[in-house]
């Protein structure tokens, strides 16, 4: 596959999960081993094949290339233009697991961020004050 900077050789991989809609994808850089993973939801009624998932995976390179342009001539490199959200080994392994379970999981885990982040700013609004 031919990018915009280079030629891209990549080897691609299809998982199924418990879910018959959900799928993972991973791409191997068959140059350097670096591996990258797509998590894919497929709506009901929809075709599934591997091209139909990797055309998909690869579109994200044309959004991070208009990201990149974005940061180099409209200075946004000064605050957060995308969020990136790199699946740990836990949340893959949980992928595996019943659906109703690895939902809990996510519920748990997304409360759990909320709850950290939310004392996390009251924290430092309180520093903030106290300095004032």
């Amino acid at each position: 596959m031919t990018g915009s900077k280079s030629e891209r050789a990549y080897a691609w991989a299809w998982l199924t999960t418990t879910s018959p809609r959900h799928f993972l994808l991973i791409r191997k850089h068959l140059h350097t081993g670096e591996l990258v993973f797509h998590y894919a939801y497929v709506p009901p009624g929809q075709p599934v094949t591997l091209m139909a998932l990797v055309r998909v995976a690869c579109l994200c390179w044309s959004v991070e290339e208009d990201v990149e342009f974005g940061k180099d001539h409209f200075g946004l490199d000064h605050s957060q233009v995308c969020l990136h959200i790199a699946l740990t080994v836990a949340e893959i392994k949980r992928l595996f697991h019943p659906v109703a379970r690895h939902l809990h999981w996510v519920w748990w885990r997304r409360r759990h961020q909320a709850r950290a982040r939310w004392f996390h700013h009251r924290a430092r609004l309180r520093r903030h004050m106290a300095s004032a």
